[in-house]
């Protein structure tokens, strides 16, 4: 099961995703990845260490999933998989998860990071997120596997990682500016078939006439408290983190319930892969390279052949 957190800078969805990473990792293994360009989610998870940054090390990423296959061609971030790549699965004692990963008990974190200093006037993020999306086409996670990604804020739909994830759920605050990025995301999501839910964030009891007007019912999975134990935490407070955890415990119950609901379709998923790559080498890549990308899509290839 795949989950990305979205929503606009500053509604919270770092620690919304922090936190729900720290509730599954109670019961169960978490693959939490930061694909946000502020990159605070280590901090947010309490989490010490150095790690390779995915963004940082694209070849090696595109390498390693390669496998045994032989390419004249070359790779990509929409560069879809075939029977000789080299999958990843999201446990704690994948070869790949160990690389890269910070771990702790029952979490792994995967960072893409930020902007370096040679980075700076030359580098679009895009190019950082390359290796997410490589990694994403080539993860073989299941419906009792967790993979929870705290995305880059606003609205983003410039790579394939668009349509990599079963469930989207925006945090959204209980403010026009919020609310009204969380809908120009949900006409792409409808148009595009995903499944994009919201939770309300620092919500108090007299925002519920503001929330009914504005989102349909529907739409909203459950409601997040206006708390202090994060002014706490963010204060320095380790342990009122774990008390936000708690006082959040219903709403990501709710969460998980949601994201059972939706299955992936293996053969969707890679159809649309197939559909960006080509539409990725004949607009941009083919000319870059000299060479024709889409010969390297294999129509014999299917996930369901290696899951």
């Amino acid at each position: 099961m795949r989950i990305v957190f979205l929503g606009k800078g500053g509604s919270g969805k770092t620690t919304t995703t922090a936190a729900f990473v720290k509730h599954l990792a109670k019961k169960i293994h978490v693959l939490a990845i930061d694909a946000d360009v502020n990159v605070h989610l280590k901090q947010a998870l309490n989490l010490k260490g150095d790690q390779k940054l995915l963004g940082e090390n694209y070849r090696e990423i595109s390498k390693y999933v390669s496998g045994e296959r032989k390419m004249d061609t070359e790779f990509i971030g929409t560069t879809p998989p075939n029977l000789k790549s080299k999958f990843i699965r999201p446990t704690k004692d994948d070869e790949f998860i160990k690389e890269f990963a910070i771990q702790k008990d029952n979490i792994s974190l995967l960072t893409v990071g930020s902007y370096e200093q040679e980075d700076i006037g030359t580098t679009c993020y895009h190019g950082k997120l390359m290796g997410l999306e490589t990694v994403a086409h080539h993860l073989l996670d299941d419906k009792t596997d967790w993979v929870v990604t705290d995305a880059t804020a606003g609205v983003d739909i410039g790579t394939s990682l668009f349509f990599a994830y079963d469930l989207n759920i925006f945090v959204v605050e209980p403010t026009l500016k919020s609310v009204n990025v969380f809908k120009d995301f949900l006409k792409f999501s409808n148009d595009n078939g995903l499944n994009t839910k919201c939770i309300i964030n620092k919500y108090d009891t007299e925002d519920e006439e503001f929330i009914n007007k504005h989102i349909p019912s529907n739409l909203i999975i459950g409601k997040l408290p206006s708390s202090k134990n994060i002014k706490r935490f963010e204060q320095g407070n380790i342990e009122a983190f774990e008390d936000y955890v708690q006082e959040c415990n219903q709403v990501f119950k709710e969460i998980e319930e949601e994201s059972k609901k939706h299955s992936r379709d293996w053969d969707k998923y890679l159809e649309n892969l197939k559909t960006l790559h080509k539409k990725n080498s004949i607009t941009w890549y083919n000319n870059y390279y000299s060479k024709k990308l889409e010969t390297q899509i294999d129509e014999e290839f299917t996930y369901n052949l290696i899951t």
